[in-house]
């Protein structure tokens, strides 16, 4: 017995073989699956590149062992807190570190921060 249905993917009426059958081939299955898991991790590359692209920045500055930061800086130096994903703070909640993929900003003097290796 056959079923006429309409694949979710391509739109196309087709002959389903089980009742449970969803798609008209494994082609529209996996094509419909992988565009969910895309749309998934979407965010999560979107983090990924941010990151990547912080640490080029910071591997810049890192190679001058003398360059530091004063945090009204960052952003006019291309530093982006924001992609940063771990933030530290000391028992009076002043911010101590800034935690980036490779790189993190240590503090070293109020609101002046140097750039070390994680």
């Amino acid at each position: 017995m056959t079923y006429v249905k309409q694949c979710p993917f391509c739109g196309d009426d087709y002959d389903a073989c089980r009742v449970d059958q969803i798609f008209c081939s494994t082609k529209c299955r996996n094509a419909f699956n992988n565009d969910i898991q895309a749309k998934l991790n979407a965010p999560y590359q979107t983090i990924a590149k941010n990151l990547k692209a912080q640490d080029e920045v910071l591997d810049k500055y890192s190679r001058n062992p003398d360059i530091w930061f004063h945090s009204d800086h960052f952003k006019k130096n291309g530093i982006i807190v924001d992609h940063a994903f771990r933030f530290i703070y000391d028992k009076s909640n002043n911010l101590t570190n800034i935690i980036f993929a490779k790189y993190q900003l240590v503090m070293v003097g109020k609101s002046i921060y140097k750039i070390s290796k994680t």
